[in-house]
């Protein structure tokens, strides 16, 4: 039979691993918001670089007229 102070010790450390799980877990979700905004980032300059050189375009290019035969 274990005393109440092993109880003690024993239940110190699972709140000591849970506290360090969730840390953990914490970093990993900061990690990934800060990775999707990194992408966001890129994927809105690279759409704006394509919206860019889409404007360049003459009009005739993107809207060309039906030929009359």
């Amino acid at each position: 039979m274990t005393t109440a102070n092993e109880t003690l010790a024993a239940a110190k450390q699972a709140k000591t691993e849970s506290s360090d799980k969730l840390t953990a877990a914490e970093a990993a979700a900061t990690k990934a918001a800060e990775d999707l905004t990194s992408a966001q980032t890129a994927y809105d300059q690279t759409a704006a670089v394509y919206q860019n050189k889409l404007n360049l375009l003459p009009r005739k290019v993107l809207w060309p007229q039906k030929r009359e035969n």
